[in-house]
């Protein structure tokens, strides 16, 4: 389970290493236009998560929400500042000057939510603060403004992004009660409605440039018209929206469910490491010599020293516990841990969460598991998660919970489908009768209450085994449901007696029904090549004239059971 979501969490580094590097080479290379090659990646990318969760539930609350806007406009403007800082740096120190937030992060948590942090956190801070530091003084003297300008936005407006979305209830719920497709269906939305909503206003803007103000410096921000046509910017938008950035949200969702969000953070924090490594590798190659002065000489050195320092500082304070878990996690066979790993279906997968207290939802499998006889696809079915899911739980053992809603909701099934039934013939048992008749009798005015114990059936067990036993005792279970129909209460007792409740039904229609029992169980059953002659009596009880609660009238049914018996 840990290694899965490692896998995946891995697959997310990649992705956004590409992102870095491909951002910065698309900048150089192709002249890509910041604002059209934002909008398009954040449209691509809302229109695909959109099409993967379908429709369903918190889009239009989401839409009537204020922080979805600001939501929106803060993941676009970070996007949009990260493109034109390509501009001017290289893919690492696109990378690591994104660390920038998380200085503004602490400053605005402290000030804001009133939030004071560990000794961990500010020793990761001040390694932080350090490489910003080195990264700052490599600069270009020409650039330097700019260049501070966009960093310090883009720690304020990211910082502002975590806010928006901590106090947005939509992304909330979806995230704590949801699923994937419910993750997606938020955030494609978000993403697609608030890109939608800034390029027509950037568009606008254009058009006030290009027919009203053109001289206004004002207005100088908004790209030419043409702009808007400019293919590599619309191709590498569409590539990045649909491959990296959608691809990449999922298998982050999926790596979430299987890890704490320190794993998580802790490999993140060798993205800028890893894309110096690859960027310098690049550079190497003739096609990309124009990024080769932002790694020769002691800026190079600088710059190697400020990823290594600021990977440090970034995942100081989880690296130990993120080991702490994985160890835990390992059975000492790594290719074994690695099969399992890329054998799991998360595709499917209920929200779950990485807990070590959570035993509940263990419990509950198990005792499902162990109700259907080891059959999981079924025992999945009565729970309502995908079978996936009901495996993972029930391999971790108390370690993997599902999120509250889906808890709820299998603690609901649990009652209704299994603790209140029988596993061998699917009918209620004693518990799950009393509880249900209770409450329809005191909603109905009149009711029948059927005893019924088989005849004959102790002679079957020794004379044909339990196996042979068992069949009869579901085949009479079925003969009971089909003369009752499934609007009666049917439930066995234990062994081989059943009780069932009717309601409205008269002293007349209940001794109809009582006939039409007795008739339909007298019938034979064939088992393995044999004949097997079977029979029941069956005992009756009026409400309210025999009994005023389940109770006494269960007791009068039995007894008149016990008289059919003794007269035969």
């Amino acid at each position: 389970m840990l290694l899965t979501g490692l896998i995946q969490a891995s697959a997310v580094v990649a992705f956004s290493v590409l992102f870095n590097i491909m951002v910065r080479f698309a900048a150089l290379l192709y002249d890509i236009e910041a604002i059209v090659f934002t909008c398009v990646s954040v449209i691509s990318t809302g229109l695909m998560l959109s099409l993967f969760a379908g429709p369903g539930k918190l889009v239009s609350a989401t839409l009537r929400s204020p922080a979805t806007w600001a939501y929106g406009i803060s993941a676009v403007g970070i996007f949009l500042l990260d493109v034109y800082l390509a501009r001017y740096v290289s893919a690492t120190e696109v990378s690591l000057f994104g660390r920038m937030a998380i200085p503004v992060s602490l400053l605005m948590s402290w000030l804001i939510f009133k939030r004071y942090k560990g000794m961990s956190d500010w020793v990761g801070l001040i390694f932080v603060v350090t490489g910003l530091g080195l990264l700052f003084m490599i600069q270009n003297p020409q650039h330097m403004n700019i260049i501070m300008m966009i960093v310090i936005g883009i720690g304020v407006v990211q910082a502002g992004e975590v806010i928006f979305a901590e106090r947005h209830s939509e992304s909330k719920a979806a995230n704590e009660e949801g699923n994937m497709r419910d993750k997606a269906r938020v955030v494609g939305f978000v993403s697609f409605v608030t890109a939608m909503m800034f390029l027509i206003l950037v568009f606008i803007g254009s058009l006030l440039k290009a027919f009203v103000f053109p001289s206004s410096q004002v207005v100088a921000f908004f790209p030419d018209l043409i702009r808007y046509a400019h293919a590599p910017s619309i191709w590498c938008g569409l590539f990045y929206g649909v491959v990296i950035a959608s691809i990449g949200r999922y298998c982050f969702w999926s790596a979430s469910y299987k890890l704490k969000a320190d794993n998580i953070l802790a490999m993140l924090a060798f993205v800028p490491l890893i894309t110096y490594v690859i960027e310098y590798l690049m550079t190497l190659n003739p096609a990309f010599m124009m990024n080769e002065t932002m790694f020769s000489g002691e800026r190079g050195q600088v710059l190697l020293i400020s990823s290594v320092i600021m990977c440090m500082g970034s995942g100081f304070s989880v690296f130990l516990r993120v080991h702490k878990d994985f160890k835990k996690e390992r059975t000492g066979h790594f290719m074994a841990d690695v099969k399992r790993a890329l054998t799991i279906q998360s595709d499917d997968l209920a929200p779950i969460h990485h807990s070590n207290s959570a035993r509940d939802d263990f419990d509950i499998v198990q005792m499902t598991v162990a109700y259907t006889g080891g059959d999981t696809a079924k025992a999945a079915k009565l729970l309502g998660i995908p079978e996936s899911t009901l495996k993972v739980v029930h391999a971790g053992a108390g370690k993997y919970a599902l999120v509250r809603s889906q808890s709820q909701m299998v603690a609901r099934n649990y009652r209704s489908s299994v603790a209140s039934k029988d596993a061998l013939t699917g009918l209620l048992n004693r518990s799950g009768f009393l509880t249900k008749a209770s409450a329809k009798l005191a909603k109905n005015k009149t009711a029948s209450v059927f005893y019924i114990d088989l005849d004959k059936f102790k002679p079957i067990n020794d004379t044909y085994g339990h196996e042979a036993g068992d069949v009869v005792l579901k085949i009479m279970a079925e003969r009971m449901l089909n003369v009752l129909t499934n609007k009666a209460l049917i439930c066995r007792m234990g062994g081989d007696e059943f009780c069932a409740l009717t309601l409205g039904t008269s002293k007349a229609a209940a001794n109809k029904l009582k006939k039409g029992l007795e008739d339909s169980l007298k019938n034979s059953v064939e088992w393995d090549g044999k004949v097997i002659e079977v029979g029941g009596s069956v005992g009756l009880a009026q409400f309210p004239k025999d009994g005023s609660d389940i109770g006494s009238l269960i007791k009068v049914a039995d007894e008149s059971m016990y008289g059919v018996k003794k007269a035969r």
